[in-house]
């Protein structure tokens, strides 16, 4: 029997790069953030030129542009792509420099051809910015950059891209199949290794970027911050709370749609989390190895962070507003659907004299599109005196046009609330990037050696780790069994020898019958603070909080609520409260500030707004911070003058900048901090009770009874210290 040769099919790895870089061209064109399509494509096109296959990268990106259906993107980007292509064919140029400068030059000549606005300028620049940028981390991937960091960062980039621009493809019911993709992801990261919450924030971050809500965001942190206390729990009890939270975290940022779509995506991702086995998910397992995250406690801390940021966000986003009044002929097509319908008229106005009622409403749409409401005059009376359902027909006109007023409002404070949470976005990043990315904790092994030594000497069995924070501030951590007698007077004197420092006891704790001492360095200097408040009601509308973080700061922070009463509370208490929570948890005061700005601008809607105080001293140095915003003057007593701090910038929910001073105070200053309810005072009157009183709590109580306001009033006075 003669045998039957199959010819086997060769796989042709040249074709298939081609294939891969046109696709991965022609995918990246999708790439959109705040209805603003990215040009990541031309960035990848730029990039590959200097390959084989990167014409076709070309091709796919060209192609991907022109099959856009916003003209003002598909036509430009496509020119700039093949102008991109040509340049880097023709001579070896910098692929990030000509990306960058193209995009911008092309953008600006666009801006030749329509309708100048800044806006559209600003946005030529920012094309031009992250096409420069994107340019840069897809070549430092391609050509695999032997620094780490950066190629980590350049994968996560692409990575971060592909999902971007595959987070506008739906299938049945809305429903986005790459954010299945996505929660799967954190699913795996956050039960198999520690950066389940960093994956979350960045997946989160990058799919709620095409759509302007925090809904993603919010969900999936909040829900990996809670499931990943349940890693010991099987499987389908962890993705049974992971679901359970997610719905709790987005409920308030989405319309009730997007939300049963999402809740539906986040069941699917469960169900195969399930059902694949976690030996299929080495590579969720390896992610520890990409970072070293900081300690749970931190970690628990963010997710405060993130839950308070979830109550700010309820009301920020602009639900969807009635389609059918979006525009004046739609409000025709309704008004002559309800009115004139089931009218005798309906034949000899809409059949038989058709065209005069389109004339007439012709006729009356420039009055009615300029004033916003309609009148009688504003048709021809031919129509108004015909029409016998005239004054239903005027009403329903008039009822559509009021929506349509309302909906443009509507959409102009959408537009404003989408770019706050665009900085509000950002800000996030920088506050994950303290609190993930830093290790607060450096060890001293020789002094560790030196305590050990000296315990071995003493025929003392303990654990023990010498180490400081990021701020210098030494610690001695002792861990074993009764261990009481360490606090012997005569112990810590010769521990202070061996280290040279003063150390006082910070904690003790006992588990499992073990204990755990923690020494810590003295701080040089302490802050006696005393506050006096007035409410004009039952609740006062200014809050205050003093506090020391781990890194021996002490933080004062003044809230003044605009008004009085419940609302006012309610506003300067949240400030409050989220603003200790960040620093608590090594936020730097700036950049938790920085955060809070933008929530208060989308939060409030310029409809109601505090004010700000926040001063910082370090305890070891004295360097510090002083923040205001809408604030009264802060004054500084020093060596017999008084200095006067003010700003005039508006309050938080009116500004998003606020006054930052770096101070350098001295010791002996004394420093009071005011709400506005403290006015009409004379500097001089200042000056004369902080010159002849040493104790705060008389001079909080005298410069109060020196004000005449009827306000709600707080004062809060500090002297600067040393700790004996």
């Amino acid at each position: 029997m003669q045998k039957i040769k199959v010819k086997r099919i060769k796989f042709d790895k040249v074709i298939f790069d081609n294939a891969l870089s046109g696709a991965i061209g022609f995918i990246l064109t999708w790439a959109v953030m705040f209805s603003t399509v990215l040009p990541l494509g031309i960035s990848y096109s730029a990039v590959m030129c200097n390959k084989k296959s990167g014409i076709y990268a070309g091709l796919g990106s060209f192609l991907g542009y022109l099959f856009l259906t916003d003209n003002s993107f598909n036509y430009k980007y496509a020119g700039a792509t093949l102008i991109v292509v040509a340049l880097l064919n023709l001579k070896k140029l910098n692929p990030c420099v000509i990306s960058g400068a193209v995009t911008l030059i092309v953008g600006v000549l666009y801006l030749f051809n329509t309708k100048f606005s800044y806006s559209n300028l600003l946005m030529a620049v920012i094309s031009s910015i992250i096409a420069f940028s994107a340019s840069y981390f897809y070549e430092k991937l391609i050509t695999k950059t032997n620094d780490p960091k950066i190629y980590k960062t350049s994968l996560l980039f692409f990575a971060v891209s592909i999902l971007v621009s595959f987070s506008g493809v739906e299938i049945l019911f809305g429903v986005v199949p790459i954010r299945i993709v996505a929660i799967f992801a954190i699913l795996a990261s956050t039960y198999l290794s520690k950066n389940g919450i960093l994956i979350a924030v960045i997946l989160g971050l990058s799919i709620d970027s095409t759509i302007g809500t925090p809904m993603f965001t919010l969900g999936y942190s909040f829900a990996s911050v809670v499931s990943s206390g349940l890693k010991s729990f099987n499987k389908t009890i962890f993705c049974s709370i992971f679901l359970v939270m997610y719905s709790v975290g987005s409920v308030f940022t989405s319309t009730d749609s997007l939300f049963f779509i999402s809740l539906y995506e986040v069941f699917m991702a469960c169900v195969a989390f399930i059902f694949i086995p976690t030996s299929k998910m080495q590579f969720f397992k390896n992610l520890d190895n990409f970072e070293e995250m900081r300690s749970a406690t931190h970690t628990k801390e963010a997710a405060n962070i993130l839950d308070e940021l979830s109550k700010t966000f309820e009301n920020s986003i602009a639900p969807i507003y009635d389609i059918e009044f979006n525009d004046i002929q739609k409000i025709y097509d309704k008004t002559t659907d309800e009115v004139c319908k089931g009218c005798q008229m309906n034949v000899e106005c809409w059949h038989k004299n058709y065209i005069t009622s389109i004339d007439a409403l012709n006729h009356a749409t420039s009055n009615l599109t300029s004033k916003g409401y309609a009148k009688s005059t504003d048709f021809p009376m031919h129509f108004s005196t015909r029409c016998v359902k005239f004054p239903e027909f005027l009403s329903s006109i008039n009822n559509g046009l009021y929506i349509l007023k309302k909906n443009a409002q509507k959409n102009e404070a959408f537009e404003q609330n989408k770019l706050m949470i665009s900085k509000q976005y950002k800000a996030v990043s920088s506050v994950l990037n303290d609190i993930g990315s830093k290790n607060p904790i450096e060890v001293f092994p020789e002094q560790t050696a030196r305590v050990k030594e000296f315990l071995q000497y003493h025929r003392i069995e303990s654990d023990v780790s010498v180490y400081n924070n990021i701020s210098g501030k030494l610690f001695v951590e002792f861990t074993g069994e009764k261990l009481s007698f360490l606090l012997n007077k005569n112990f810590v004197k010769s521990l202070n020898d061996i280290l040279e420092v003063e150390l006082i006891l910070m904690s003790e704790s006992i588990k499992n019958n073990e204990n755990t001492l923690i020494f810590s360095q003295k701080d040089r200097y302490t802050i006696d603070i005393c506050s006096k408040s007035i409410s004009r009601d039952k609740l006062c509308g200014d809050n205050f909080a003093s506090f020391t973080n781990d890194v021996s700061e002490q933080f004062l922070i003044l809230s003044d609520g605009m008004g009085s009463g419940d609302n006012a509370y309610t506003q300067s208490k949240q400030m409050v409260s989220l603003l200790e929570k960040m620093i608590k948890s090594s936020v730097s005061a700036i950049k938790s500030i920085n955060m809070i700005n933008p929530i208060m601008g989308v939060k409030n809607n310029s409809d109601s707004f505090v004010s700000l105080d926040l001063i910082s001293v370090d305890l070891i140095t004295l360097e510090g911070v002083l923040a205001k915003q809408g604030a009264m003057p802060t004054y500084i007593y020093r060596t017999g003058k008084l200095h006067k701090i003010a700003s005039n910038n508006l309050p938080l929910g009116l500004s998003t900048k606020a006054h930052i001073s770096r101070m350098k105070f001295k010791l002996h200053d004394i420093v009071l901090v005011m709400s506005d309810g403290i006015d009409d005072i004379d500097e001089d009157d200042i000056w004369e009770v902080l010159q002849n009183e040493n104790s705060m709590q008389n001079v909080c109580t005298k410069i109060m009874k020196l004000s005449a306001g009827d306000d709600d009033k707080t004062i809060i006075a500090f002297r600067i210290n040393l700790n004996k």
